[in-house]
């Protein structure tokens, strides 16, 4: 920040928020004491889902319609609410 500039413009500004749906899953699942393998035989999905799920990889999901029943589904299990993650 410069010294000319006013901070309390700096200061109304929200923070970013940089957790994607992801993260947020993970987190979660962590603190359930789950481990990936379990989520993915409870929501009959592949393994590496699950994973690319949690690391928001884009590119090693399928169509973006499956990837919010899957983010739902997945959200349900954790006890989270699925709209936020959406």
């Amino acid at each position: 920040m410069s010294q000319d500039a006013d901070p309390s413009i700096e200061e109304s500004v929200p923070p970013v928020r940089r957790d994607g749906p992801g993260s947020i899953l993970r987190a979660a699942r962590e603190a359930a004491g789950l481990e990936r393998a379990q989520v993915a035989r409870s929501l009959n999905l592949e393994k590496n889902i699950v994973e690319a799920l949690e690391s928001d990889d884009v590119e090693r999901l399928p169509e973006p319609a499956y990837v919010k029943g899957y983010l739902r589904a997945y959200a349900r299990l954790l006890d989270l609410d699925p709209h936020a993650l959406l």
